[in-house]
């Protein structure tokens, strides 16, 4: 299970620790590490309270998802504050790779095939720019 510490400011939710990959099927604990009041997450449809300053989503419940707020609610305050997980990306960045390799091999063998026509054609130019360099034709 992955983890993401959020620190809770005025008005949003920040996400504390680096950068966190997190892959089809896993879960993710969202810590919150200065805690204040009572602490629900909301999902845009429901509010879900926070127990022990902690709440697990699944990868699928948090690729749905528009954005993910917390809302605290304090005695001091009237209404409930609404602070949205800033810096929570969640993207599918393997699973476009796999399937261009195994819908199109063709395509990753060609393009891989132009590169290293281009990779020669390089090494062919400077060639070519070193040999007239020791001519003397240019400097």
């Amino acid at each position: 299970m992955k983890k993401i510490e959020l620190v809770l400011t005025d008005h949003e939710a920040a996400i504390a620790n680096d950068p966190v990959y997190i892959e089809a099927g896993e879960d993710v604990e969202f810590v919150i590490t200065n805690p204040v009041g009572k602490l629900y997450f909301s999902t845009g449809h429901k509010n879900v309270e926070i127990k022990d300053n902690r709440f697990v989503m699944s990868y699928d419940e948090l690729k749905s998802l528009d954005k993910l707020k917390i809302v605290v609610k304090t005695d001091e305050e009237l209404y409930p504050r609404l602070m949205p997980v800033i810096g929570l990306k969640i993207r599918d960045v393997m699973v476009v790779g796999d399937t261009i390799d195994e819908k199109y091999p063709e395509v990753v063998k060609a393009l891989d095939e132009r590169i290293k026509r281009l990779e020669r054609a390089v090494l062919e130019l400077y060639e070519l720019i070193q040999e007239i360099e020791n001519e003397g034709v240019i400097e």
